[in-house]
């Protein structure tokens, strides 16, 4: 079998990560039978050069060229691979489009969206040859639905040891994340008002509307906030190793690779109260209210006992997150 993973762009973010340790493995156990293809913004086995899809307005000319280019991305995919692997809704027409092809099409539900079990997105969604999910949450959302979507773990590369340093000052306070409204980074920089921390904030700044408001509150209200943009993996442990405090606030997420890589090296942690965290972290005392900012600042404060409540699960979080995982779903997906 031969085995497309379709991501919007790359270079990687969370999803397109795990993409890539699916396709890696598959090439180690398959003959390399398995590529990621990005759909602009290379860096991958192949880039498609197609980014007009999102330019303009949302409205009827963004459609026709979201048309265009689906039907441009069928003709390129079609007749060269077996298995069509795709996570983002952009693609869920040309899913349907390579099914009438006779392809093999798997679909994977990162993260709670209600829309995602409602309407044309559904629709696909129960035509398409597999879907999986790596949250339970969105298993459980969509039995309710009469719709069966079975969970499979996120497979996390851990080290053999710890390596967090810590920054000497006790005050830094790192952020892996796009910057997005959902993304909570409002919530932090209003939480870190009063006190003597310097926050770094690792992720893509496309949204700049809400970039600029946040920039504008820390300002405004004397924090020290520093968007440092797309930051590469390697990078990213770096930036971990080196600070005191990880922090991740969404209100919404999937299972997070920046949790994960931040459990591995063992800083201290402090994330949002949400379904998804806390299928993470389990029973573990690195939680604070989803929006609140009081209680934020509260458990901001605490930052030394945070580091013996990560160091304490890290290795039944390993555990969870195992190549297992990764073999468990790549054998259901040989059985299409």
């Amino acid at each position: 079998m031969n085995f497309i993973f379709l991501v919007p762009s790359m270079p990687l973010g969370g999803a397109e990560l795990q993409v890539s340790y699916m396709a890696k493995y598959i090439n180690s156990v398959d003959k390399d039978n398995a590529m990621v293809f990005a759909a602009y913004e290379g860096e991958c086995d192949k880039e498609f050069g197609l980014d007009f899809m999102q330019a303009g307005r949302v409205g009827l000319v963004r459609n026709l060229r979201r048309l265009i280019y689906t039907f441009l991305l069928a003709f390129k995919i079609f007749s060269k691979n077996d298995v069509l692997i795709i996570y983002n809704q952009l693609f869920m027409p040309l899913g349907l489009l390579l099914k009438l092809a006779r392809m093999k099409v798997v679909y994977s539900v990162r993260e709670y969206d209600e829309r995602v079990l409602t309407g044309w997105r559904f629709f696909c969604l129960k035509r398409f040859d597999l879907v999986f999910t790596n949250t339970e949450r969105v298993s459980k959302a969509a039995l309710d639905k009469g719709f069966r979507i079975p969970t499979y773990l996120n497979y996390f590369p851990f080290s053999d040891n710890a390596t967090h340093v810590g920054s000497g000052s006790g005050k830094r306070i790192v952020i892996v994340s796009n910057v997005q409204p959902h993304k909570n980074i409002h919530i932090v920089i209003k939480a870190m008002v009063g006190l003597d921390f310097e926050l770094d904030v690792l992720g893509k700044t496309d949204n700049e509307q809400y970039l600029e408001y946040c920039k504008k509150l820390a300002a405004d209200s004397g924090i020290v906030v520093n968007f440092r943009g797309f930051v590469k993996h390697e990078e990213v442990l770096g930036y971990l190793r080196g600070s005191d405090l990880f922090l991740h606030p969404s209100s919404q997420e999937g299972t997070s690779n920046a949790i994960l890589s931040a459990v591995d090296v063992c800083i201290p942690v402090l994330v949002s109260d949400i379904p998804e965290n806390r299928s993470v972290l389990g029973s573990s005392g690195c939680f604070f209210e989803e929006g609140s900012v009081s209680d934020l600042k509260e458990k901001i404060l605490t930052i030394e006992s945070r580091c013996n409540d990560i160091c304490r699960v890290r290795y039944q979080v390993a555990e969870k997150f195992s190549l297992e995982n990764m073999k468990s779903l790549y054998g259901r997906i040989c059985l299409l």
